[in-house]
């Protein structure tokens, strides 16, 4: 408002002039309103704009209509609708207890005034809570981010920038502050180039080997010693649909891992995540920072069945490396 009091009635001030304002006419002009102004105007108020608009027209005319008579209590209750409508709150509250401050038994400006602070108090409430949630997921994000670096990971968007439902998470078993001490999940693909199919692992936890995730998947080589399965899952008793011929028995498995640079890295199955990710930073050329992609928030490794078919890949591979420009 433009005075912080109410200011004396204009002389001659009677309550008709407030019909010249459009939000207080108590009667539509009799014409059709085709050339009255405050006709289009009140018009406006229901048809054009934004809401922010809108509204802002409303408190125009407030402001009109107290300009005219400072102790107009409808003008107050409306201005403060207004800016509860822009969420405008502590302007809100200020409006009533002008209007109460000359008219201390308003009912309807009390109810309003009442609403409003516990509108305020619920919005603030709420920003409050907005504002911890993008703090934790700024430190979440930090810790996150901190970890990649530890790993030596190479965070790499995908091709269409579109970002897959399976990201790199923390251990939902640990709940509470995430810190640079709570563990970290990767979504795992496990390729199959012989049979142009993969697998998907959601939750690699750094510290567990491959062998104990393979040992869950395929069968035992007959006549090897069983490998230890992740999570205490039982071994399946026969190999998965795509592979008729049954090659793909734990022990005659080798696991690829393809570096940033371009490096062919072969994984013991007894390592952890976390050796193959130290394992692909330290064979690093000379001057250059290697690891391995975690692109689209998902590792990648290459399965294969020992013998013939693996040889093939590999030399196949390196061929197209050497093409690419990489030197061995």
């Amino acid at each position: 408002m433009s005075a912080p009091y109410p200011e004396p009635r204009p002389p001659g001030f009677s309550l008709a002039d407030l019909d010249s304002v459009p939000l207080f006419m108590r009667h539509l002009p009799e014409d059709d309103g085709s050339n009255n102004i405050a006709f289009e105007a009140l018009q406006s108020l229901v048809y054009e704009g934004t809401p922010d608009e809108n509204f802002g027209m409303v408190l125009r005319d407030t402001s009109a209509a107290l300009m005219i008579n400072p102790r107009s209590p409808k003008a107050y209750f409306r201005a403060s609708a207004a800016l509860v409508s822009l969420e405008r709150y502590t302007e809100a509250l200020d409006v009533c207890d002008r209007c109460l401050a000359f008219d201390p038994q308003n009912t309807s400006v009390r109810q309003q005034r009442d609403k409003v602070s516990g509108l305020k108090e619920a919005y603030e409430r709420k920003e409050m809570e907005k504002a911890e949630r993008l703090r934790k997921e700024r430190e979440e994000k930090r810790v996150m981010n901190a970890a990649f670096q530890a790993l030596n990971l190479f965070v790499l968007p995908s091709a269409n920038n579109a970002q897959s439902q399976y990201q790199p998470h923390f251990d939902p078993a640990f709940s509470g502050l995430r810190t640079s001490a709570t563990p970290i999940l990767f979504p795992v693909f496990l390729l199959y180039p012989q049979h142009n199919t993969s697998d998907l692992i959601t939750s690699f936890d750094p510290s567990a080997s491959f062998s104990s995730h393979l040992a869950t998947m395929f069968p035992p080589t007959p006549g090897a010693p069983p490998l230890q399965t992740a999570y205490g899952v039982r071994p399946p008793e026969k190999g998965p649909d795509w592979d008729p011929a049954g090659e793909y028995t734990t022990s005659n498995l080798s696991v690829y891992a393809t570096t940033y640079r371009r490096r062919l890295l072969k994984i013991g199955k007894r390592m952890t995540l976390r050796d193959a990710c130290d394992a692909a930073a330290a064979g690093a050329p000379p001057g250059e920072k290697d690891g391995l992609e975690l692109r689209d928030g998902s590792l990648s490794f290459i399965v294969l069945p020992k013998g013939e078919r693996e040889r093939v890949w590999v030399d196949d591979f390196k061929r197209r490396r050497a093409a690419e420009g990489y030197q061995s």
